[in-house]
């Protein structure tokens, strides 16, 4: 017998090699394709996180306080939300392109079952004007600032009761990512003087 062709045998065990090769880089594809979007969402939302923590920073580094000037000044004041730390902050720092002072203030407001750290920036010259209110980061934990007063570290500050600015600032900013809590935590020494 002159034999030219595949049997049927053959021919359904290629065709079954062929679908499960198939079937695996089909799967494998699409466990890459989520593994990469999960990997964009967290990037994302780290990246968001430490953008908020270096502008804060930044503006923390050009406080500005002068006890003759009496629009310039910094409270600290440490409060608790529903167990959670967080803090209020009110400050004048100087905007570093345009050299013009400005008061800025972070605090912590209830969003839905979460909470939000709100920045509200105004001028610190011009009184009537309305300031700029905006969403810093959203889906926090806590967010808290402490300054340091001798050897320890302090959740209160007022420059109306105290002689000038605390010589640290230690910054930290809690949010969910991915089910899990991440903090973000810096030290910041002022860099302005009077």
């Amino acid at each position: 017998m002159n034999r030219r062709g595949f049997t049927l045998i053959e021919v359904l065990i290629a065709t079954a090699i062929i679908v499960i090769i198939l079937g695996a880089l089909y799967s494998t594809f699409f466990l890459v394709e989520r593994a990469a979007s999960d990997m964009e969402g967290y990037g994302l939302r780290l990246q968001e996180a430490r953008r908020v923590l270096d502008v804060l920073s930044g503006e923390l580094k050009s406080t500005l306080f002068s006890a003759k000037v009496r629009s310039t000044r910094f409270v600290l004041k440490d409060r608790d939300f529903f167990g959670k730390p967080t803090s209020d902050i009110v400050f004048t720092t100087i905007n570093t392109t345009t050299n013009t002072p400005y008061v800025v203030e972070y605090y912590v407001k209830e969003e839905g079952t979460g909470l939000i750290l709100m920045k509200r920036i105004s001028r610190g010259t011009a009184a009537d004007e309305k300031p700029l209110e905006i969403d810093a980061l959203k889906s926090i934990e806590s967010f808290s600032i402490l300054v340091k007063e001798g050897n320890k570290w302090i959740g209160n500050w007022d420059t109306d009761m105290t002689s000038g600015l605390p010589k640290e600032f230690k910054i930290g900013i809690t949010f969910i990512l991915k089910g899990r809590s991440v903090r973000l935590s810096r030290i910041v020494k002022p860099m302005i003087e009077i």
